[in-house]
């Protein structure tokens, strides 16, 4: 298994940094309606999603590394797991279903979503 560098790098601090700074001014703009034209409303809104959402990756991915440092066998079966052609065939089949929901129900003309529907 191929060793990847453990430590937090100066890209994903910059990332968090960058977020974080993202957030902030969105959360604020949202409290200071003055200073926003009207039309460049929902970007608040944007640059606390996209913050939010590097964030998460970022301190997720940092989760991983310390536990695929803590447990080496278990970092291995994951890495077998991920690479496994039938773990990828059933990701794949998943991802289809998934889409072909969204395109059933948000796309059709009733929004009613049958949550009691057996197969997809």
């Amino acid at each position: 298994m191929k060793q990847m560098n453990q430590k937090i790098t100066v890209k994903e601090v910059l990332l968090i940094i960058v977020s974080l700074v993202l957030v902030a001014v969105g959360v604020s703009l949202i409290f200071l309606p003055q200073y926003v034209p009207k039309h460049f409303s929902g970007l608040t809104y944007v640059m606390i999603g996209v913050g939010v959402g590097v964030i998460s990756q970022m301190i997720s991915s940092i989760i991983e590394r310390k536990e695929k440092r803590e447990d080496p066998d278990r970092a291995r079966t994951l890495e077998i797991e991920a690479k496994d052609e039938r773990n990828k065939w059933i990701r794949e089949k998943a991802k289809a279903k998934n889409i072909q929901f969204y395109d059933d129900h948000l796309y059709s003309d009733d929004f009613n979503i049958d949550v009691n529907r057996t197969s997809i």
